[in-house]
């Protein structure tokens, strides 16, 4: 009698799809990278400390850094219209806060997290910022 017993396993990242095919590099630079992904575990896009505008060209979800002072974020560019993206906390010495006020005044109150992990969901409409959901 013989008993085998095999396991395959994998190291690392491949990308098994990562959107629409293009014929050329300029046709895909031209298009600004639309409907290009690569599936990670956890896509957050780390802002620099003390950061106070996101730039939702380079991701969806987004880790605060570690602040040196208190810090508002007081803008989002690059967003489109009816996308949501995510702010969390990724540091609690001086948590990122959003004013109700400006681009943020139709959010249902100030944002000020206290703890590692809050987040808020955000959408662009017009030129504000709408709030989805916070935690």
């Amino acid at each position: 009698e013989e008993v085998i017993a095999a396991s395959y396993w994998k190291e690392g990242a491949a990308a098994a799809f990562v959107g629409r095919a293009f014929a050329t590099q300029a046709e895909l630079v031209a298009n600004n990278y639309e409907e290009q992904a690569i599936f990670m575990n956890w896509p957050a896009v780390a802002l620099g400390a003390d950061a106070t505008v996101v730039d939702a060209k380079s991701g969806l979800i987004f880790l605060t850094g570690n602040s040196s002072k208190a810090t508002a974020i007081t803008d989002i560019t690059n967003l489109k219209e009816g996308t949501v993206i995510r702010v969390e906390i990724g540091d609690a010495t001086y948590p990122t806060s959003i004013a109700k006020s400006g681009k943020f005044a139709d959010i249902s109150a100030a944002w000020t997290p206290s703890k590692v992990g809050e987040y808020i969901k955000l959408y662009r409409k017009g030129d504000k910022f709408v709030e989805v959901a916070r935690c």
